[in-house]
Parts: C-alpha cells; sequence; structure tokens
C-alpha cells in the first residue's frame, strides 16, 4: 500500500471514531435536553399537584367549597399542560407511563368534579378523592426522581464515553502514526545506507519485500541505478585494462622492433661485406647479432614473468 493510501486510510478511521463518539455524544445530548424538558414540565405539574392537594386538604378538613373549584381550575391548567408537552413527554416518558399519568389525573378529576358537582361530604367519596389524589401525586414525584436520576446516570456515561473514546482515539492516532513513521524511516535508513555504499564502490542491492509503497519504488529504482553503476563501471575498468594492455603491446613492440632493426642492419651489412671482413670481423659481427637476440630473450623473459601470476608471501614489517 502506498504511504499517501496509508495517509488517506489512517484519517479516515480518525473521521470513523470522531463520528462514532459525536454520534454517541449527540444521542445523549438529545435525552438531556428531552430529559431537561420533562423536568422542567414535571416541576409544573408538581407545583399543580401541591395547589390541588392543598386545596383538597381546605375541602376536606375545613369544608371550604370554593376549594373544590380551584382543584377544577388547577386540574384544568395540568391537563392543557400536558397536551401542549405531550410529545416532549413520551419522548421522555415513554406512551405507557404518558397514558398511565393522564389515567391517575382522569381519575381524580372525575372525582373532583363530582364531589363539587354533587356537593358530596361523605368520607368515603373524600377518601376516594384523597387516595386519587396521594396516588397521582406519588406516580408524578416518582416518575420526576426516575427522571433526573437518568439525566444524572447519562451525565456520568457521556463523562466515562468521552473519557474512553479519548484516550483510544489517542491510542490509535499513535499506533497508526508509529507504524506509518517506523515503515517511512526504515525504508529511508535502507536509502541512505545502500546510498553511502555506492558512493564508496559498493553496489549492493537493498533487499526487499515486495514493497507497493512509494519507498518500494525509490529502492526499486535505486536498485536499478545499482546496478547500471555497477554495470558501467565494469565497461570502465575494462576499457581501462584494454587501455594498459594496448600501452603494453605498444611500448613492447618499440622495445622488441629496436634489437630487431638491430639484428637486421647487422645481417644486411654483414651480406654485403662479407667477403672483404677478415675473420675477426666477422665474429664481431656474430657478436653483435647475439648481443641484440639476447637483448630480445631479455625482453620476452620480463614480458613472461610479469604475466605470471605470483605468489604471495607473508613476511614481518615494521608499522
Amino acid at each position: 500500500m502506498k504511504t499517501e493510501h496509508k495517509i488517506y486510510l489512517s484519517n479516515l478511521v480518525y473521521i470513523v471514531l470522531i463520528i462514532v463518539v459525536g454520534s454517541y455524544a449527540m444521542n445523549d445530548l438529545d435525552q438531556l435536553l428531552t430529559k431537561f424538558r420533562f423536568t422542567v414540565i414535571a416541576d409544573d405539574l408538581n407545583m399543580s399537584l401541591l395547589e390541588m392537594r392543598l386545596a383538597e386538604k381546605n375541602y376536606v378538613i375545613y369544608g371550604d367549597a370554593s376549594a373544590l373549584q380551584d382543584i377544577h381550575n388547577k386540574i384544568a391548567a395540568a391537563t392543557t399542560t400536558l397536551i401542549q408537552n405531550k410529545q416532549d413527554i413520551i419522548r421522555a416518558l415513554g406512551q405507557e407511563r404518558f397514558d398511565l399519568l393522564r389515567k391517575y389525573m382522569y381519575v381524580y378529576a372525575t372525582l373532583a368534579e363530582k364531589i363539587h358537582r354533587k356537593r358530596l361530604k361523605d368520607q368515603w367519596s373524600l377518601q376516594q378523592l384523597r387516595a386519587a389524589g396521594h396516588k397521582l401525586e406519588l406516580f408524578s414525584n416518582n416518575t420526576t426522581i426516575a427522571e433526573r436520576k437518568q439525566v444524572t446516570s447519562i451525565v456520568n456515561r457521556s463523562k466515562r464515553v468521552l473519557h474512553y473514546s479519548f484516550w483510544t482515539i489517542v491510542f490509535v492516532a499513535i499506533v497508526l502514526s508509529q507504524f506509518i513513521v517506523r515503515n517511512i524511516t526504515t525504508s529511508l535508513r535502507r536509502i541512505v545506507a545502500m546510498t553511502r555504499l555506492i558512493s564508496k564502490g559498493n553496489f549492493q542491492l537493498i533487499e526487499q519485500k515486495h514493497a507497493k509503497d512509494e519507498m518500494g519504488a525509490v529502492i526499486e529504482a535505486i536498485n536499478i541505478m545499482a546496478l547500471e553503476l555497477k554495470k558501467r563501471e565494469q565497461e570502465l575498468i575494462q576499457s581501462r585494462r584494454l587501455a594498459s594492455i594496448g600501452i603494453l603491446v605498444a611500448g613492447v613492440t618499440h622495445e622488441l622492433s629496436n634489437p630487431l632493426n638491430n639484428i637486421s642492419m647487422i645481417a644486411q651489412t654483414y651480406a654485403e661485406v662479407y667477403d672483404q671482413l677478415s675473420k675477426e670481423e666477422r665474429l664481431e659481427f656474430m657478436g653483435q647479432g647475439e648481443e641484440q637476440g639476447e637483448r630480445l630473450r631479455v625482453i620476452i623473459k620480463n614480458l613472461l614473468d610479469f604475466s605470471r601470476p605470483k605468489e604471495l608471501q607473508l613476511a614481518e614489517t615494521e608499522v
């Protein structure tokens, strides 16, 4: 995988993690807002219920007939609040608990309306009214307490999720960054090491495990360059060897041509003046020819000695 794609992939992982955490946080925030709206509504309902119970107490204990009208007005206001905020309450409590709250409210309102209409003051009717009011108040208070606990639970859960998510993102970022950096630095170290070897004349290839990223392409290019440099170096060495051999051959030819020319001149001169030479002069000519032949032999021997590989001999020396 190319380094560019690795970086894109790591960024994608970060984005996915952030989206997941953000979605979870947004969901918790939405729940918190729903619960908060309900607690505001519940506080108003509880206040209305408290006033209903006080009016109920005034009627039952003190016989205040106007208290029934107050109960009727408070029930109408509470019912209006329930209807106006129905969706928020259902989102917070659910349809079943909302229907149960409406039921308790309806039962209490029906009993209060019946007592108000018929001016009932018997003990049984009053006990029914107080029992219905107590049940409605208890349900409302318990529901409010439960919702507040849920708000606290959601806040604590969100704190934990954000805490763990933060360290998870940090951990993933460190791991992915180390993986990418190690991948790049490892290839760079190998490239630097090879360039140093090349600068010293060592054209050793970099072994790679079929890397498909940019560094793999660079390593492959450097390997090709190293092979080409090695080939050029061998060609250069070969050309230098050939040039050295040419110089050597030219020198040897020159050295051989001198004695040969001398021998040729001696032979020609000897042939021309042969009849005029005495025995001593003839011997002198032969000696000159032999001398030039010895010179040729020495040159050839030295050439053979030069071309013959010499055995290395170890010897102590002062450093």
